[in-house]
């Protein structure tokens, strides 16, 4: 019986947390009240050897009747809680297919740069060991030949000069 004068109290403040249900839990307070006036009298009727009576009262009479109000209430309280559950887990599974869906996709775009990165670092690394290979030529081919050869700046100064140059 204190446990549940203080499940009643409990019910009394959750109106502020949920004033929609107000009515709802009002009706549950009023039937709290009736369910604990109704188990002090059957209390009574048992101190006073009247088990039976109480028997009856319990299982037939208006004790079964506030108790099935009740579990009718709660039951209404918990149905319209497992949809709203529902709902907001539904809710968080798109939320969460919607994230890796993107998290992919991202993952996708990401090895595409990076293929398209390296693909272009090691054309340039080829393109640059085939120049640097041609220019080795060049200069292979400038310091074998015995013609006279004299490199030239924009501003007419000599830069360089081959043996052919240097024997002239």
């Amino acid at each position: 019986i204190v446990r549940l004068q203080e499940d009643t109290t409990d019910i009394l403040n959750l109106p502020q947390k949920y004033p929609g249900r107000k009515d709802t839990l009002l009706s549950l307070v009023k039937l709290t009240r009736e369910k604990l006036a109704i188990a002090e009298y059957v209390m009574a009727l048992m101190k006073g050897n009247r088990a039976d009576s109480a028997l009856q009262l319990v299982r037939n009479g208006k004790g079964k009747e506030v108790m099935d109000t009740i579990r009718m209430l709660v039951m209404g309280l918990e149905t319209t809680d497992r949809k709203v559950l529902n709902r907001s887990n539904a809710n968080r599974e798109i939320a969460a297919t919607t994230t890796a869906r993107l998290f992919v996709l991202l993952s996708v775009v990401f090895i595409i740069v990076a293929a398209l990165l390296f693909y272009f670092v090691r054309r340039d690394l080829r393109r640059k060991g085939i120049y640097e290979s041609r220019l080795a030529y060049l200069a292979d081919l400038t310091e074998k030949s015995s013609d006279g050869i004299i490199s030239i700046s924009q501003d007419l100064l000599v830069v360089s000069w081959n043996k052919g140059a240097e024997n002239i």
